[in-house]
């Protein structure tokens, strides 16, 4: 089991959490992503991580590659404070709320 959050120091971190050792929590991974992460979402699968930041992109991210599948640029360009991935994979969607009141979808299949 994974989980994954971000902050201000522009910081995507994901831990594994199955490898809990005295009270620690190992770090598995950790991307830089140049502006405040403000929201985070795993897809169905656990497959892939989605980080809003405030700059207005967000970065899909593949887990066990640690590869960036995708950056994608929000159109009003406002920050990311909302995310979450549809739950019929394959063939999902991303939908993106940003702090101007819109929501995007975007087809990540």
């Amino acid at each position: 089991m994974l989980a994954a959050f971000g902050d201000d120091s522009n910081t995507l971190s994901v831990f594994d959490l199955r490898k809990i050792d005295a009270g620690s929590v190992p770090l598995a991974k950790s991307s830089d992503l140049g502006s405040p992460v403000l929201s985070v979402d795993f897809d169905f699968s656990g497959a892939f991580v989605a980080a809003g930041t405030a700059a207005g992109s967000i970065s899909v991210t593949h887990v066990k590659k640690w590869t960036q599948a995708a950056t994608l640029e929000d159109a009003s360009g406002k920050s990311i404070c909302g995310l979450a991935f549809s739950k019929d994979a394959p063939g999902s969607f991303l939908a993106a709320a940003s702090l101007d009141k819109t929501l995007a979808f975007y087809a990540v299949a």
